[in-house]
């Protein structure tokens, strides 16, 4: 993960670094596309949420409802990404 001091830069560098590496049209089998999709889409989530300005303070301060109920559905961030010190990149 990133720092909670990280730059715009730091975070979309490492966004890019794991949105690469999640893909999935990189993946080889169904599998891991399925397995890709999903985490793509939290990369993409917490990118969305890290990347404005006011998205991140919400987040740092505990998220807003929404972001709270994606976390606890499993739609959002979850705490392979989102770390209670760290961000997820």
């Amino acid at each position: 993960g990133v720092s909670k001091t990280a730059t715009e830069i730091e975070i979309k560098k490492s966004y890019r670094k794991l949105a690469l590496q999640h893909h999935p049209d990189k993946q080889s089998t169904e599998e891991g596309r399925q397995r890709a999709t999903q985490i793509f889409a939290k990369i993409s989530n917490a990118y969305e949420i890290l990347s404005d300005p006011q998205k991140r303070q919400e987040y740092d301060m505990g998220g807003t409802r929404q972001q709270q109920r994606d976390y606890y559905d499993g739609r959002g961030a979850s705490h392979d990404f989102f770390g209670h010190h760290q961000h997820p990149f």
